[in-house]
């Protein structure tokens, strides 16, 4: 679809940005493709493009932001920094 080759540079981008960081991964699937329809249906994908982010192998919320490049370099910062905040405030129970 448009939107979806519109929006690939820009994901691959932000990809980019963090494929040095362990605890982030980019990853696409296309859903046109006859061999993903189960795993789309299952996730819950009905239109294109679809941005789901997943915790550890579960889904956690659809993305909805800006489809740029600084709207999902901001989604992950953002999602790195509550993160981040839940380990401080852990520490700070113990």
């Amino acid at each position: 679809c448009p939107h979806c080759k519109n929006a690939v540079p820009h994901f691959t981008t932000a990809a980019e940005l963090f494929k040095e960081d362990r605890k982030i991964v980019y990853a696409a699937v296309d859903c046109t493709k006859g061999l993903n329809h189960d795993l789309c249906k299952q996730e819950g994908v009905e239109g294109y493009p679809t941005f789901n982010y997943y915790n550890y192998g579960k889904f956690v919320e659809k993305y909805s932001g800006d489809r740029g490049e600084a709207g999902f370099i901001g989604f992950m910062r953002n999602l790195r920094g509550r993160d981040q905040e839940k380990v401080v405030k852990r520490k700070e129970e113990l």
